[in-house]
């Protein structure tokens, strides 16, 4: 699955990150959609299966991800554009 083609909208909204940051986001949040919950393990073991990685690496990818102070701002601006859209 190319997932800049599916999710092209994401890969323009992280183009002023640097391209492994934009590579991690975007493997995060296609895992959350994918998982279609809001539940850790779930979203891990998506990411583990998209990433061919071990599940306990994808957890600890995951947690990385969540306390990484550069990916506040694109998380922010993410769920702003979301929500202006919907509005």
């Amino acid at each position: 699955m190319n997932l800049k083609t599916k999710y092209s909208i994401l890969v323009k909204m992280l183009r002023p990150f640097r391209r492994s940051q934009q590579k991690t986001c975007l493997a995060i949040v296609s895992a959350m959609l994918e998982a279609a919950q809001a539940n850790t393990f779930r979203i891990a073991f998506v990411l583990a299966v998209q990433n061919g990685i071990g599940l306990p690496s994808a957890v600890n990818r995951f947690y990385r991800f969540l306390r990484n102070e550069r990916f506040f701002e694109c998380r922010r601006l993410f769920l702003k554009q979301v929500l202006d859209k919907i509005k």
